[in-house]
This record gives structure tokens, sequence and C-alpha cells, in this order.
């Protein structure tokens, strides 16, 4: 038998899934991924979530521009009727989602959703 790394005197066979420290169940740390040191299982949040001021201030200015471009082919597409201004902004709103997707780094989470909500109702609002 093998002694816990932070309690010696505490023989186990219990090992971190991801460093391979023996560890006692005092140590241990249960989730989905199995059972984790306490220095493994930090609650960091994703990667996904973190996002730089300054690459979130470009997809938002980004974003802006196209929505007010955006904002103005559908307030000069009156003659289209209602059907046509639907897909006119249906294709101004997979625009913006991709715009904000790909220079925001692909990166997700509430700050972003806010900043790209406000940079949507901002630029069509310029535009129109």
């Amino acid at each position: 038998m093998a002694a816990c790394a932070k309690h010696p005197a505490v023989d186990t066979l219990l090992k971190c899934g991801r460093c391979d420290t023996y560890i006692c169940p005092a140590c241990s740390v249960y989730g989905p991924a199995g059972v984790r040191c306490r220095a493994c299982s930090s609650m960091r949040s994703s990667h996904v979530y973190q996002v730089s001021p300054g690459r979130l201030l470009l997809a938002a200015l980004a974003n802006l521009a196209v929505c007010s471009i955006g904002g103005w082919c559908l307030s000069e597409a009156g003659g289209m009727g209602a059907f046509g201004q639907f897909w006119l902004a249906l294709l101004l709103g997979m625009l913006s989602g991709e715009t904000v997707l790909r220079i925001g780094g692909h990166k997700r989470g509430w700050l972003v959703n806010a900043s790209t909500a406000a940079s949507v109702l901002i630029g069509v609002g310029i535009g129109f």
C-alpha cells in the first residue's frame, strides 16, 4: 500500500485520475471525470468563457459595423414587403452571430451575449 501524498500516516490505493498522486478519501474530490486530488480539481471556469476585454471590444465594434449596414439595408428594403424583410433580418442575424463568433475567438458567456445584443440594437438603430 502507498501513503497519501498529504497524509503520510494514511495508507491508500486511491490515485488522482489526472496526476496519479496517491490520495486518501479525505483528500479526494469526486467529479464527473472520476476522483481527483484537490489541486487537479480546482474550480476554475472553462477557457471558453474567459474572453479578454480587447477581444470583446473588437467583436462588439465589428458587430456594430455589420449591424449598421444591415439596419440600413433593412430600412431601404421597404418595397420587399414583410416576407422579404423577414428573410433579410434572418440573414442579418446569422451574419451578426458569425461575426461575433469568429472575431471574438469562439468565446461564449453572458458577457459576450450582452455585448452582442447591445451592438445589434445600437447598430440597427444607427442603420435605420
